[in-house]
């Protein structure tokens, strides 16, 4: 990964997420060894030092990534080489883009980048061997999520760049890969019934929507429901027609008033066991080094109480509370010991791995054998099977050109959901509900909503609500702000720090105001990490102003960057 020549991070602002691996990309970058470009509505602290800085639209990477094939197709700097060898379908995607007409005029109006950068950034990349395109929530948190991903990875492959390291497309937060299990007799396990949605989001409409096969009775819940969840106001609406909620967390935070039963959570310190780093398929062990204080208990505790209670006390004994036995009971079958861990010099082992002579060996990058995760093996741009699975949805297997229902200009194409009946998502194999979109101009021709709204971290030392329960951590950041641009600010006579209201078709929210030249004049930013009882201030979570319905049909993520709100002074 660092020995790339060009870093692309669209959608991502590593140096906030990943502070540690961005220190080295800025010491090569010092050094003159790699050139970074940051696609990002607000220059964001990667963008702030980057070597380019390029302030799209919101929900319009879409666009961005249809226009560079298009400009590649059409100046034919694709990689003919690795395509006849390694790609299949690659005529009807160069049909099917010059069909759709995604051209440097098109894409620099639907964008708001200039024509020249566009152009620019689609040689550049296509004519630099070692570069490496990362996307992040930025790309995830909208209704064309898995669309906009698909087409970066397809930017990638008609240009080379997989097959070697110091290439491709990476989706930061893409999952880890499972290093064992529990065994469990057959017949014990009850019959499963089709998940209510990808995303737990989703899982609320059953409550309400009678097209839904059973209705959720019960949650039990980490993370923050009541500050990270979309339709703050709606979840607060359902959360008391529940049988049963149980929140599993380490603060006495807002969710602690909202849930029937409270689990205090241990650290990783006080619970020791497995931890995942998703970007790389790498997993950490964390020995225990303290007891938990009080009531707390790490969350197996709480797994294997349960278990024992509901007749599974002969599987789920108490030795599963210890982690170091729980790890080798689940992990010993692929190779994932405590003893396999501590072997290694930063107790990690990258997954999955494979045992050969009692040594551990670990995966090594991807692909470089040139043989993909694919019935043949190779990157599959179109084929039949790809279309019709992905036509179930309402969407094609070449990605065409949409954007948010909330954010969507008079005449853009955008998604309307068909809420009349529920299908089954072919890409969960089935096993969840979707709902199934069609693609529409957008037809409403005014927009009382005059700016578009988009969320993330604050900062590198905020990661969630928790973190605002940490004084050192808070005093980084102790105030919701919304940032906005100079020229916004000026003409609605708002100041830097005066406090704002910020509204949506959702609901309102104060902030203070950050008055910045760096963020589109259309564009405000609010961090998502604030909300209600906490020990240090009483700011009103900024998801009582986004959508729990625009979410990706495949994905199910939420469209939190895919809002419009408007501001004024308070």
């Amino acid at each position: 990964f660092f020995n790339a020549d060009l870093y692309i991070f669209v959608g991502s602002n590593f140096a906030a997420t990943r502070p540690v691996a961005y220190s080295h990309l800025k010491e090569r970058k010092k050094l003159g060894k790699c050139t970074i470009c940051v696609i990002d509505p607000r220059k964001s602290k990667t963008a702030e030092e980057a070597d380019l800085w390029l302030p799209i639209k919101p929900g319009s990477d879409l666009a961005l990534a249809l226009c560079m094939i298009h400009t590649i197709i059409s100046t034919d700097l694709v990689d003919y080489e690795f395509i006849n060898a390694h790609t299949i379908g690659f005529e009807t995607l160069k049909t099917e883009i010059k069909e759709g007409e995604y051209t440097l005029d098109w894409g620099a109006k639907v964008t708001g980048l200039e024509k020249e950068s566009i152009r620019k950034l689609a040689f550049t990349y296509a004519k630099t061997r070692k570069a490496i395109i990362i996307g992040n929530s930025g790309l995830s948190h909208h209704t064309n999520a898995v669309q906009t991903h698909r087409a970066f990875y397809y930017l990638a492959a008609i240009t080379g760049h997989y097959g070697e390291k110091s290439m491709g497309y990476a989706c930061l937060n893409n999952g880890g890969t499972s290093t064992g299990s529990l065994a469990l007799p057959k017949e014990k396990i009850p019959e499963e019934k089709m998940e209510l949605c990808k995303n737990p989001v989703g899982w609320l409409d059953s409550i309400e929507n009678s097209n839904y096969p059973y209705r959720l009775q019960a949650l039990i819940s980490t993370g923050s429901p009541l500050t990270q969840w979309p339709d703050q106001a709606k979840l607060r609406r359902l959360m008391p027609k529940l049988k049963l909620s149980v929140y599993n967390g380490l603060t006495r935070n807002i969710n602690t008033h909202y849930f029937d039963y409270i689990l205090p959570a241990a650290t990783w310190i006080e619970s020791g066991g497995l931890a995942p780093v998703s970007d790389d398929s790498r997993f950490v062990w964390v020995p225990k080094l303290i007891e938990a204080p009080g009531m707390a208990k790490p969350d197996r505790w709480w797994w294997v109480e349960l278990a024992k209670r509901m007749g599974w006390g002969d599987i789920f004994k108490d030795t599963l509370k210890d982690p170091v036995k729980l790890q080798n009971i689940c992990g010993r079958a692929k190779g994932y010991t405590v003893e396999h861990f501590t072997a290694q010099k930063d107790n990690s082992l990258r997954a999955p791995v494979k045992i050969a002579n009692k040594t551990v060996k670990e995966r090594d990058t991807l692909f470089l054998d040139k043989r993909f995760s694919t019935n043949s093996k190779k990157i599959e741009l179109w084929t039949q099977e790809l279309e019709d699975k992905l036509s179930s949805y309402g969407l094609s297997a070449v990605p065409r050109y949409y954007t948010d229902p909330d954010i969507a200009q008079p005449g853009e194409p955008t998604i309307k959901y068909d809420t009349t009946r529920l299908i089954p998502s072919g890409f969960q194999k089935n096993k969840t509900y979707t709902n199934k979109v069609e693609l529409i101009k957008k037809d409403r021709s005014k927009n009382q909503y005059p700016f578009y709204l988009i969320t993330g971290r604050p900062s590198s030392a905020i990661m969630g609500h928790t973190s605002h329960w940490i004084k050192r951590l808070d005093k980084v950041c102790p105030d919701q702000f919304c940032t906005i641009h100079t020229e916004s600010a000026k003409k609605l006579g708002i100041k830097d720090k005066d406090m704002v209201s910020v509204r949506s078709v959702f609901g309102e929210i104060r902030a203070k105001a950050m008055v910045t030249s760096a963020v589109r004049e259309d564009t405000i930013f609010i961090p998502y990490s604030f909300g209600r009882n906490s020990p240090y201030h009483d700011w009103q979570s900024v998801n009582f102003l986004t959508s729990a319905q625009a979410r990706c049909p495949v994905s199910g993520q939420a469209a939190f960057k895919g809002m419009t709100a408007a501001v004024k002074k308070a």
